[in-house]
C-alpha cells in the first residue's frame, strides 16, 4: 500500500502532527517529528489513526527533554536509546544545579573563572548538601523554609550568598524555555527575604 502524507493542519511551535494515508484516502498512522538538537536528523514515531492525542503527549516529553539538553542539564540521546529514566518530573535540583554552574556566564557572554567560579561552586556544593537528591518538581516553599531558618554552620556571610544563589537559580528554573517549552517551574519557592549584610567584625567558619 503507498502512502502520501498530509501536511499538519496547524503551525507548531516544536516538531509536527502528520497524518499518513493510504491510496484509498484513509489514514494508516498518525506520525509526530521533530529535529534532533544534536546532528538535526528527523525523529519521528508512529501512532495508530485516531490516536493524536498520544502523538501530542509524545511531543511535549520530547520537547521538555530536549529543553532541558539545551539548557545543560542533560545529553539528549534517541528515544530508541533510552532507558526510560530521562524524563523531566524525574530531574532533581541537584543535577538542574550542576547545569546552572556549567551554563553561568558574566553579563558580557564571557565564561567565569577565579574567585567568581569558586564562589559559584562553593555555593552549589553547600545547596546541594541541602536539595541535591530532592526532585526539581518536589521543591516546595516548606522545603525552603525549614533550611532558610535551620542551622548554617558555615557563617552568616555564606548563608546570605547561598541564599543570593538559590533565589536566581529557581528564578531561571520558573523562566520558559526555548522555543515555547514550559517553565521548570511554575512559581518560585523561594519567597523569603535575602538576609542583610552581616555587620562588621562578623566572621564565618
Amino acid at each position: 500500500m503507498v502512502e502520501e502524507t498530509k501536511r499538519p493542519l496547524r503551525r507548531r511551535r516544536f516538531g509536527c502532527i502528520l497524518e499518513r494515508k493510504g491510496s484509498t484516502g484513509d489514514v494508516t498512522s498518525i506520525e509526530a517529528r521533530y529535529i534532533s538538537p544534536i546532528n538535526g536528523q528527523r525523529v519521528s514515531k508512529r501512532f495508530a489513526p485516531g490516536r493524536r492525542g498520544d502523538a501530542e503527549d509524545w511531543l511535549e516529553t520530547e520537547r521538555s527533554i530536549v529543553d532541558l539538553h539545551r539548557r545543560g542539564m542533560m545529553t539528549w540521546i534517541p528515544p530508541r536509546d533510552r532507558d526510560g529514566n530521562t524524563l523531566t518530573p524525574k530531574l532533581t535540583f541537584g543535577v538542574f544545579a550542576d547545569g546552572y554552574v556549567r551554563r553561568h556566564r558574566r553579563k558580557d557572554g564571557a565564561e567565569i573563572a577565579g574567585s567568581t567560579l569558586r564562589n559559584l561552586r562553593n555555593d552549589i556544593k553547600h545547596l546541594k548538601e541541602a536539595f541535591g537528591d530532592v526532585k526539581l518538581a518536589e521543591l516546595t516553599e516548606e522545603l525552603v523554609t525549614e533550611w532558610y531558618y535551620g542551622p548554617h554552620p558555615n557563617g552568616e556571610w555564606q548563608f546570605r550568598s547561598e541564599c543570593i544563589r538559590l533565589k536566581m537559580l529557581l528564578r531561571e528554573a520558573c523562566a520558559p524555555g526555548s522555543k515555547g517549552a514550559p517553565p521548570l517551574l511554575a512559581e518560585n519557592p523561594f519567597t523569603l527575604p535575602i538576609p542583610p549584610e552581616p555587620e562588621a567584625g562578623s566572621s564565618d567558619i
